[in-house]
């Protein structure tokens, strides 16, 4: 395979002496079952030589993978970095959906993240799962109301049809639901045979064949048995609802700290210290114990819809390139 060129114009040697251990990435993307597959397939394969490490344990490691300028960036220290955490691995599989950028971050530029996965491991294998755009845009929403977000569907993705930005935080563009010139890039930096596509919505279908595939990609043996995925089907209206209507008080992560209060202080004996509680973690505990039920969220406005359209023509040439099957499961 022809490596893609080093943008510091820096020069690692990879010798077979190192007995460097084959490395795939699983980038992605968000709200594609990253967690599910993390905690239950992931963690659960067992086979000589195989290790797996889940970026989100380990952020002071692969944050320069993230946000670090590229002029800065030491590919052979961060490689060790990630070696160090498995040692022993023959086979290294590392999971970080947001390697693949990030919806509502334009600052994590995600075709730079790629070049500099490349910088550490040209012989990487890449796995990256798509997702239908107008449900990728609704479960992202929902993500963002859980992280501060007050606005509500349509007023969150209006910059999206005009290409401005709000000021409280960043929306995502168009670029990040056109998916096709994304993956051309992973395949013309990694080559064909090191790259792993799969829709979402197929893991959905026939989770156990495709996970066979992917372990079969990883050059796994290891037979995978059939998995109920998880939804989080109880998140739905009234749950988004009382969120956004908190957001407007609450400092959380995505919107600024400026907000009246982070939350009702109350004193936890246990720890001997003052926290805060939220509506939120009310609420998230009720969903665990199974004592909150919800409708599911649906797009009313044809926010989403319109989404679906502008992106049914690069879906169409993306599956015409690579055969993913996109027809079948209405991308367009």
């Amino acid at each position: 395979m022809q490596q893609a060129p080093n943008p510091a114009g820096q020069h690692h040697i990879f010798s077979s002496e190192l007995d460097l251990p084959e490395v795939s990435f699983h980038i992605g993307l968000q709200k594609t079952g990253s967690t599910f597959l993390q905690e239950e397939v992931f963690r659960r394969i067992t086979t000589d030589g195989f290790e797996y490490v889940d970026g989100h344990d380990h952020p002071d490691v692969f944050n320069s993978l993230r946000f670090q300028d590229p002029v800065y960036f030491d590919a052979e220290r961060v490689r060790e970095n990630i070696l160090r955490l498995k040692p022993q691995a023959r086979r290294l599989l590392i999971s970080f959906e947001d390697l693949s950028g990030h919806p509502y971050n334009a600052a994590q530029p995600r075709t730079v993240i790629l070049d500099k996965i490349k910088r550490c491991f040209p012989e990487a294998k890449i796995i990256f799962f798509i997702r239908r755009q107008d449900r990728f845009a609704v479960s992202s929403y929902l993500q963002t109301v859980r992280g501060g977000n007050s606005f509500s569907l349509k007023e969150y993705y209006a910059t999206l049809f005009t290409g401005t930005f709000h000021t409280r935080f960043i929306c995502p563009t168009l670029d990040f639901f056109l998916y096709r010139r994304y993956v051309d890039h992973i395949c013309s930096t990694f080559g064909r045979e090191n790259t792993y596509v799969i829709p979402y919505e197929k893991f959905i279908a026939d989770n156990r064949n495709v996970i066979n595939e992917m372990v079969s990609f990883l050059g796994i043996n290891w037979a995978a048995r059939e998995l109920t995925a998880r939804t989080n089907s109880r998140k739905g209206v009234v749950y988004t609802t009382l969120l956004r209507f908190e957001n407007f008080f609450i400092s959380r992560r995505i919107t600024s700290n400026s907000r009246f209060f982070s939350g009702l202080p109350y004193y936890n004996m246990r720890k001997g210290k003052w926290r805060f509680i939220t509506l939120r973690m009310v609420l998230d505990r009720l969903i665990a114990v199974g004592l909150f039920y919800d409708r599911p969220y649906r797009d009313n406005t044809g926010t989403v819809k319109r989404i679906l359209a502008l992106c049914t023509t690069d879906n169409r040439e993306l599956d015409g390139e690579y055969g993913l099957g996109l027809k079948e499961f209405d991308y367009y």
